[in-house]
Order: C-alpha cells, then sequence, then structure tokens
C-alpha cells in the first residue's frame, strides 16, 4: 500500500511540472502573424488623389497657362457631368481687347460652351426672343441676364448659327467675362463636330456658379 502511495504521488508532482512547462512554452511561443489581406478588401479603400489633380476642370498646365496673363482666372464651379475641357487659349487683343483668354468644354453629346475674358471693349449683345435673369454672387450688378433664341434683329440672325445662348458681359475687378453657346462658337471655331447647347437652365446655374479659381475650389463635373 505505501508503494502505491509513493507511485500515486510520483504521478501527480510529473503531472504539474508537465503543466507548468507547457504554460511556460505557450508564454514565450512567438505571437501568430495576422492573416495577409485579400486584394478585395484592399479595394475598399479609396486610393489618394492624384498629384495632377484637376481643378475645375482644368488641369495644372491650362491653369498656369492662363495665369501668365495676370487675371483673375474665373470659372464656374457647377458644371453638369461629362464635360471636359477641350482646349484652352489666351492672347492679347491689343489697346481695343487687351488681355483676353478662353475655355472651351464639350461632353460626348458635343454639347459646348465657352467661358471668354476680355480686359476691355466690350459692348451690349443684341436682343434674343427670351431672356433669364442671373445673379452671380461675384459680381456685384443684379440686372445680368443669360439671352437666349433667335435674335430680334435681322441682321444679327443672318450672321449667326442658329438660335443664341449668351450670358451679358459679366464686370469682374480685372475686366469682363461670360458664357457663350454653340451658335457663337461655332461661328467663331473651325470644329470637327458643331457644338450643341446645354439647356438654358444649365447655362444660368454656369453663370451663377463662376467663382475666382483658386486651390480650394475643384469642379463637381
Amino acid at each position: 500500500m505505501v508503494h502505491r502511495s509513493r507511485t500515486s504521488a510520483l504521478g501527480g508532482l510529473l503531472a504539474i511540472a508537465l503543466g507548468m512547462v507547457a504554460c511556460d512554452r505557450a508564454e514565450t511561443a512567438a505571437p501568430i502573424p495576422p492573416a495577409p489581406v485579400s486584394p478585395e478588401a484592399e479595394l475598399t479603400t479609396p486610393p489618394p488623389p492624384p498629384t495632377g489633380a484637376f481643378i475645375a476642370l482644368l488641369s495644372p498646365e491650362q491653369t498656369a497657362e492662363i495665369r501668365t496673363l495676370g487675371v483673375a482666372i474665373v470659372v464656374p464651379t457647377v458644371i453638369p457631368p461629362g464635360f471636359r475641357v477641350e482646349a484652352v487659349e489666351t492672347g492679347d487683343a491689343g489697346v481695343v481687347g487687351g488681355k483676353i483668354y478662353t475655355v472651351l468644354y464639350r461632353d460626348l453629346d458635343n454639347r459646348c460652351f465657352l467661358v471668354e475674358f476680355t480686359e476691355g471693349g466690350v459692348g451690349g449683345s443684341p436682343a434674343t426672343e427670351y431672356r433669364l435673369p442671373i445673379k452671380p454672387p461675384l459680381f456685384e450688378r443684379d440686372d445680368y441676364g443669360l439671352n437666349y433664341g433667335e435674335f430680334l434683329d435681322a441682321d444679327s440672325r443672318s450672321q449667326a448659327d442658329g438660335p443664341e445662348l449668351m450670358t451679358d458681359w459679366l464686370e469682374g475687378e480685372d475686366g469682363f467675362y461670360r458664357i457663350a453657346g454653340a451658335s457663337y462658337i461655332n461661328t467663331t471655331r473651325s470644329l470637327p463636330q458643331p457644338c450643341q447647347d446645354v439647356t438654358p437652365e444649365e447655362a444660368v446655374q454656369l453663370a451663377e456658379s463662376m467663382a475666382v479659381l483658386t486651390q480650394d475650389i475643384s469642379g463637381d463635373g
């Protein structure tokens, strides 16, 4: 009986010792590395904006080209989806017009509009069939409008390439700005495909969203 008690005691001590070794090994074991992230999970994180992010749909190069004129760049900041900047032109019209720039926007349906700036030499536009009031916060006067439809003057109508769509000249600190539509664009430019107009309501929105281009303004186009 005594021999059996000693054997049982020794067995118990051996079991306790083995348990302590197992616990010690568990505590000192290297941590299990996390599971690799699947490609699908990585796609859920949006990528950072590109280095050359466009501002108001103008590329950094196009913006820099206009900035060489030393005038405030005024562009619409609410632009219908699908539009892109097709062309930027800058120049100097001399004593009459001074510095000028234009930005031509076009979408895949060949709808176009033009942002135009001139330092001076502007006059009134011939009357059209229709007119909508526009109230751009950037410009102080409250009697600006969008003129659209056929010219009422027969000579002006004969020279136009279809119904007109054009804002009044909007006076800023550096000069005058306006939004022009397809008739003016098709008449003054040689394009592979003629432009079509945006709606009058879209043109009003474009005019009323015009702002001085800064690094804080980005187009939603």
